[in-house]
């Protein structure tokens, strides 16, 4: 293949060779198509064959400016890039993270208790507790769920009941809505913890359900047409009670073990409430048996 002479440096773009208009008159050979005079003032297109490209490779010519590029979207780690006629822009990806703060709201609250044995209605003592709004509290006379050995927060709590009083179930607990024990009442025998209200710094005060102090007057077999003893009992209005045959020598209930002691195996006869709770102990539950007399309450007072 001819090539056409140069007079100046031929200019290298992209897709071949262009003839500076200087040179294009001087192109001879019907071999180079569109390197022509015919157009003096126009850059023409040199095709080259594959040898004419070899040798432009060698020569550091075959570097061609791309002007023509697919269009496209990619990512690569943390960026992304778009590319397309002259190439592609990179742009910094931004991840935005939402952080949500939970905030636990906590109320003090101020629990009023009474005692059994002092008026069931009555007001005795005070305890605090720190729970979520809507918090409850609750204590009974259930001996397994309200009554603990090991509870020592003040200075009445297990070990005095247990050491000065003789109560095996130690001392009776105040526990919450969600299973916290926030507090001590009174050692765990008969006489037991009634809440009256709660107040607290969240909402308004709560008042419980009233709550009767009953004397209930237990006569003994061997001792007919005599009330014996009388029991105090704390319970809701209206509640009633009997001997029912039911004994206990579990040694946490009170007098069991002191039945125990006089070889009484059976333990203690249990007095019961109209809901078959057990609220009370009476005699030994040998020969002898006991009967109720009377009930007296101070809610009709």
């Amino acid at each position: 293949m001819q090539m056409c002479s140069w007079a100046t440096v031929v200019v290298v773009t992209l897709l071949g060779r262009v003839c500076a208009k200087e040179a294009a008159a001087a192109c001879s050979t019907a071999s180079i198509d569109g390197c022509s005079s015919a157009k003096p003032d126009e850059t023409a297109l040199l095709q080259l064959d594959s040898g004419d490209l070899s040798k432009a490779s060698k020569e550091g010519l075959n570097r061609p400016r791309r002007r023509w590029h697919r269009r496209g979207s990619g990512k690569n780690g943390a960026y992304s890039y778009t590319y397309g006629k002259y190439g592609y822009k990179t742009t910094a990806k931004t991840t935005s993270t939402t952080t949500t703060t939970t905030t636990t709201v906590l109320c003090n609250y101020v629990i009023s208790i009474s005692r059994s044995d002092q008026g069931a209605s009555t007001h005795w003592q005070s305890r605090t507790a720190t729970g979520p709004p809507g918090t409850t509290f609750e204590t009974g006379r259930d001996f397994d769920e309200f009554c603990s050995t090991t509870y020592n927060e003040n200075a009445f709590g297990a070990d005095f009941c247990m050491q000065n009083f003789s109560v095996p179930a130690g001392v009776r607990l105040i526990k919450s809505s969600t299973g916290d024990i926030v507090g001590s009442g009174v050692c765990c025998n008969w006489v037991t913890n009634h809440i009256l209200q709660v107040s607290s710094d969240c909402g308004p005060t709560v008042v419980e359900p009233p709550v009767c102090t009953y004397t209930v007057e237990v006569e003994r077999s061997d001792q007919p047409g005599t009330g014996n003893f009388n029991l105090k009992v704390a319970g809701p209005p209206g509640d009633s009670f009997t001997f029912d045959g039911t004994c206990s020598a579990d040694p946490e209930v009170p007098l069991a073990s002191l039945c125990l002691g006089f070889n009484v195996a059976a333990g203690v006869r249990i007095l019961k409430n109209s809901a078959n709770e057990s609220v009370q102990s009476g005699t030994c539950c040998n020969t002898v048996q006991n009967s109720v007399v009377s009930v007296t309450d101070d809610c009709s007072d």
